[in-house]
């Protein structure tokens, strides 16, 4: 699948319900951006790795912040700064279309 396709399934709206869950099993991201763009991610919950995705994404914001306060002494502010700049990079990471890009063309 390339780009043009991973974008046009994006687009279509009968895969986004109630404007905010996107569920698209052809589509093979796990993250996805937003309808809008700019207002950040959501989750393919036609992916089965989605839930799993959100559950580790919810342990990794407790953990970082375990760590910080445990090991870093940074407290809490610091470790929040920390798990929500680790999932920033993540989600983008996910979203690429570019990684999901068939490489045999």
């Amino acid at each position: 699948m390339n780009i043009e396709e991973i974008e046009e399934l994006h687009k279509d709206p009968s895969n986004w319900h109630l404007f905010v869950f996107y569920f698209c099993p052809k589509d093979p991201r796990i993250v996805v951006k937003k309808k809008l763009g700019i207002t950040g991610w959501t989750l393919n919950f036609a992916n089965p790795l989605a839930v799993p995705f959100l559950i580790l994404t919810i342990g990794l914001i407790f953990g970082i912040q375990w760590c910080a306060e445990k090991y870093l002494s940074i407290g809490y502010p610091g470790g929040i700064l920390i798990a929500i700049v680790t999932i920033i990079a993540l989600c983008l990471w996910l979203s690429n279309p570019k990684i999901y890009q068939n490489k045999n063309r």
